[in-house]
């Protein structure tokens, strides 16, 4: 290792402020050398030096203000840098490089960042950035072409804060989102960023929470491209908001999904795989799965309703709905798994929780008897969902049909022409002759003989005459 000792700087929990910060020999010596914190090493830093930290927790706040600045960690398992105050390791000046560090906040507030950058033109790699509140684990904030490779961002209502800023790639981070009590909604990742992509990343958002949206990636920026990426949101408990794996809305915002998987797992008023309420999307060779949980299972009916016995009946034993709104209940579906009407699928109408009686949409082709059994799922759960105002292109992803709103299915099963040993250069460049009577044409393979293709082609009579020679 060769360093230029004046523009190296080195911090250690063996160092002192008082130290001179730079390294004398290599191996490096820390102890007599090496500064105590991060803060004081930047203060004796000028732009464009380097600052190495040692291994150790450093309890401190950390503001990286000057231009150019170069500060690595020695191992991304071993540097903690922990604060219990607004943004423990923030990036204010332009053109920094921030490497291997681990920055927790357990401050209680919505700036209590484990990481956050408002700078611009910034690479940061190996940083995992970790919140206790509402602020997001790891925050872009607002910052401007900036490379990020390999971070992680947790917290409790949002892991991974992209920002308002513009041009950023983003590659192979992750955002954990675990749920926050009183939040209207948590996200894995969050990207209000305009010209950005995301590359094999992945936005995890789970919740436990009532009453609570839940997203594994949220987008309300313009031209976003997310490729190869992960995105899942789950919900454990009864809700009566929204679970989205990837959640589209925005006047202006347009989105581009390639090779993503695409998840949903929850008991949730609504719930799409993607969903764009507003702006545009195009979602190409994606899959995409959404799962509705069956909210009670192995239930049976208690007594008939007199006169409406294919249309209504009584379940005394069948928890209440408690705090969801009458069009949640509406929403519910019932499977009936035995008696007379076994694989039929029904939906509920209305829900008389003081009488336990449940009203079906449509009456059953069979009266419903003492003793059948049901399933009570919550609303039908929909892969791909657009709104009025939001449009939702769909091409080559699986499944292909299971569709709400007003989504645009393109080309649901897509040909690769060339996957077949090139069949279609061979085609275009390899001998064919045709048939004069017949019009049929046989294209040969490199050999010349073996023939890989025949097409007859469809001739109108009023409009060509073949005559042979």
């Amino acid at each position: 290792m060769i360093l230029d000792t004046l523009k190296t700087w080195i911090v250690a929990k063996d160092g002192n402020d008082g130290n001179a910060g730079h390294p004398t020999a290599y191996p490096i010596v820390t102890a007599g050398n090496a500064k105590l914190t991060i803060g004081a090493a930047i203060t004796a830093a000028a732009a464009g030096d380097t600052i190495l930290i040692f291994p150790g927790t450093y309890n401190e706040v950390v503001s990286v203000n000057k231009v150019g600045l170069t500060i690595e960690g020695l191992n991304k398992e071993s540097v903690y840098i922990t604060a219990s105050t607004a943004r423990t390791f923030s990036v204010i000046a332009n053109g920094c490089i921030i490497r291997r560090i681990k920055c927790y906040n357990t401050w209680i507030g919505d700036t209590a960042y484990g990481f956050s950058m408002t700078a611009d033109r910034c690479t940061i790699e190996d940083v995992y950035a970790e919140a206790s509140d509402s602020a997001p684990g790891f925050d872009l904030c607002g910052s401007n072409y900036c490379n990020v490779n390999r971070c992680i961002g947790k917290g409790p209502k949002a892991g991974f804060n992209a920002g308002l800023g513009v041009g950023h790639i983003i590659k192979d981070c992750i955002g954990i989102a675990t749920g926050l009590a009183g939040q209207s909604s948590v996200c894995g990742i969050n990207s209000a960023a305009s010209s950005i992509v995301f590359h094999n990343c992945m936005g995890l958002a789970s919740s436990s929470q009532v009453n609570q949206t839940v997203e594994g990636m949220y987008l309300t920026g313009s031209r976003v491209t997310l490729v190869n990426g992960i995105f899942k949101a789950s919900c454990t408990v009864k809700t009566n908001s929204n679970v989205y794996g990837v959640h589209v809305t925005g006047t202006g915002v347009s989105a581009l999904l390639d090779k993503c998987h695409i998840s949903v797992d929850a008991a949730a008023y609504k719930q799409a795989g993607i969903y764009v309420d507003d702006g545009r999307c195009l979602a190409k060779d994606c899959l995409v799965i959404a799962t509705a949980v069956n909210e009670y299972e192995n239930l049976t009916v208690k007594s008939q309703v007199t006169g409406s016995e294919n249309l209504k009946f009584v379940d005394n034993a069948t928890p209440t709905p408690g705090f969801f709104p009458t069009s949640f209940i509406i929403s519910y579906k019932i499977t009936w798994t035995t008696g007379n009407n076994a694989g039929v699928v029904s939906y509920v109408a209305a829900w008389n929780t003081t009488s336990n009686e449940f009203t079906l949409q449509a009456a059953l082709a069979n009266n419903i008897e003492v003793g059948d059994g049901y399933t009570l799922t919550s609303k039908d759960s929909a892969c791909y969902e657009a709104a009025a105002t939001g449009v939702l292109q769909v091409a080559n992803c699986h499944p292909s049909d299971d569709i709400t709103g007003d989504v645009i299915v393109e080309n649901p099963t897509l040909v690769d022409v060339l996957a077949d040993n090139g069949l279609a250069t061979k085609v275009l460049t390899n001998k064919a002759i045709q048939n004069k009577s017949t019009g049929a044409i046989d294209y040969y393979d490199d050999d010349g003989e073996t023939v890989i293709l025949t097409q007859t082609p469809t001739d109108g009579e009023s409009s060509i005459t073949r005559t042979p020679s």
